[in-house]
């Protein structure tokens, strides 16, 4: 059985031209998982066009999980928002 999707790694300005009321149908009979690569390259494309991402680079994530006084502030903030009981 033939596998559907994207070829992972391969550049979407290597694929010969199409035209979006083409692309639009057959990325939605894409399966899921396929649909997620799509998007992926896409955006990873476009960020590279935009010189704004250097690929293979690592770029720092903020996480709330450290932060305890954002969560005390976010916590009094929703107790003030709350309606009188």
């Amino acid at each position: 059985m033939a596998k559907r999707g994207l070829a992972i790694g391969v550049r979407l300005s290597t694929l010969p031209p199409v035209q979006l009321a083409e692309l639009g149908p057959a990325l939605n009979n894409l399966p899921r998982p396929d649909k997620f690569r799509a998007v992926q390259s896409l955006t990873a494309e476009l960020a590279q066009g935009e010189d704004a991402l250097t690929p293979g680079a690592e770029y720092p994530v903020w996480s709330p999980s450290d932060a305890h006084s954002a969560a005390a502030a976010l916590s009094a903030f929703l107790k003030d928002q709350a309606p009188p009981q």
